[in-house]
């Protein structure tokens, strides 16, 4: 039986290059992981942070393909509160993302901050950033790569990215959720 333990997913800073290293072992251990009988995922304690890692995290283990399919098949449209303080802080957040390494999550919060600017400049208190799904979820025939049973194990500090890496590892076939919070289906 084999755990991967993630207890946050708020790496920031030097911590980012731990997480870093962290996603480079589960690489190259997937192999491993793959032909275990047992695979727990661990996230009891996990209260969140940047959904990027949790996705990053998905993608060593099931397959960069299978997770943006997954992850392109939510509507992730999000009404914005516009001011001049909110562009600013998500632009600092866009910053602290790319000196974690996070690219795509800097790029989108640095438009959502060009689009409040927009909006703050038309008067407007807020706008809708539309993100519709661009896939159905997994592609046809996809079958996971464990060959044993993968156990999801949550309690009820899961919350934030925490939950939106719950809702791609439950969306898994072959996964199987447990813990004392309520996350994904059953």
């Amino acid at each position: 039986m084999w755990f991967v333990s993630l207890l946050s997913f708020n790496w920031w800073d030097d911590q980012a290059a731990q997480m870093q290293t962290m996603l480079d072992e589960l690489k190259r251990q997937a192999g491993t992981l793959h032909e275990a009988p047992r695979v727990v995922i661990d996230v009891r304690g996990n209260t969140g942070g940047n959904s990027q890692w949790g996705q990053k995290v998905a993608s060593a283990l099931w397959g960069e393909k299978a997770v943006s399919a997954i992850v392109n098949s939510f509507d992730q449209t999000v009404d914005w509160r516009a001011s001049v303080q909110n562009a600013k802080l998500t632009r600092a957040a866009a910053a602290r993302s790319a000196a974690a390494g996070l690219a795509e999550d800097a790029k989108g919060r640095n438009q959502i901050a060009d689009e409040m600017d927009v909006a703050v400049t038309k008067g407007n208190a807020l706008f809708t950033a539309a993100e519709l799904p661009t896939s159905p979820s997994l592609p046809k025939g996809y079958a996971s790569p464990f060959k044993g049973k993968v156990f999801f194990l949550t309690d009820m500090r899961c919350a934030s990215a925490c939950l939106g890496f719950a809702d791609i590892v439950t969306r898994m076939p072959g996964g199987y959720p447990c813990g004392s919070a309520n996350v994904g289906r059953y």
